[in-house]
């Protein structure tokens, strides 16, 4: 249950300048939300989050979009006029939009500012989005930074994810920190696959088409640099073969015990969606 992991620092408060609206920077664990300006043009197809309306200041209160944050912390939203409903698990909170007027465990309340509309978005106070979807938030020189409950793996925190890809020429590394993406993409990874299957008969990093091709290697690991999880994630070559029956279009391979399991397309699709919103560190490159 996300809405109750972590405690809230009501930083909005502190935030009396309606000037300061104009450059506020929101930070995900660290990593720096895009605007639409900041997303690389082969990247819209994934659908990447975006903040694509400015958080707003009104009456000391930094407002947000709602749909954004909703869908960053996998709560689902469904809207019905003025009336919208957050759910995310067995937790369920209805908002009027309108009013301001809320229902969350039974118990109703009132939000201190109405909500905003702006550019087809729905905004409101980031204090009750931090407390609703379960964010510690502060407010810091123009950045307001929501932090998250992190991954836990066998009882130790993973600390960072590495994505590493080969190439016949040499490979890249690339480093990704931040409690909600190591999270997400762990969840598709190893919690949202499908069943298990036999090794497939034909893949590698040096596919042909028809063959599964190494689509990156994804290794978690604590802070003293110890491998927590080791995933790869494979993809069949395409054009125009389609995969073999009883497959999917994507496999994973859990590297610790050398098992295999489907990976449907929309996994896939939120995989791609997390592994392209935020901005990787290169930490090797080998390439020639």
């Amino acid at each position: 249950d996300i809405f109750s992991k972590v405690p809230v620092v009501q930083g909005d408060s502190l935030l009396t300048d309606p000037a300061l609206a104009a450059d506020i920077d929101v930070l995900l664990d660290g990593n720096a939300v895009k605007t639409p300006d900041e997303i690389d043009e082969n990247d819209w197809d994934d659908q990447p989050f975006c903040l694509d309306v400015p958080p707003e200041v009104r009456e000391g209160r930094v407002f947000v979009p709602l749909r954004l944050l909703a869908e960053l912390l996998g709560v689902e939203v469904a809207w019905q006029g003025e009336n919208v409903t957050l759910r995310q698990g067995d937790a369920e909170i209805q908002l009027d939009l309108a009013t301001g007027a809320y229902v969350r465990g039974g118990q109703t309340g009132q939000l201190d500012a109405p909500p905003l509309r702006k550019a087809g978005r729905v905004l409101v106070p980031l204090r009750y989005v931090a407390e609703w979807f379960g964010c510690d938030v502060a407010w810091q020189s123009g950045q307001v930074r929501l932090t998250t409950a992190p991954l836990m793996l066998n009882g130790v925190k993973a600390a960072y994810l590495r994505d590493s890809s080969r190439m016949t020429i040499g490979g890249q590394v690339y480093e990704l920190r931040g409690d909600l993406p190591l999270r997400s993409i762990y969840d598709v990874l190893a919690l949202s696959r499908g069943a298990e299957v036999a090794e497939p008969e034909r893949y590698g990093y040096n596919a042909d088409i028809g063959d599964y091709h190494d689509d990156g290697q994804f290794v978690f690991y604590d802070a003293a640099g110890s491998v927590l999880a080791d995933f790869t994630l494979y993809r069949i070559t395409f054009w125009p073969p389609s995969p073999p029956e009883g497959y999917t279009a994507q496999l994973v391979l859990d590297n610790q015990t050398n098992q295999w399991f489907l990976l449907d397309d929309a996994a896939y699709a939120r995989l791609q969606k997390w592994r392209i919103s935020f901005d990787w560190v290169l930490v090797e490159d080998t390439v020639a």
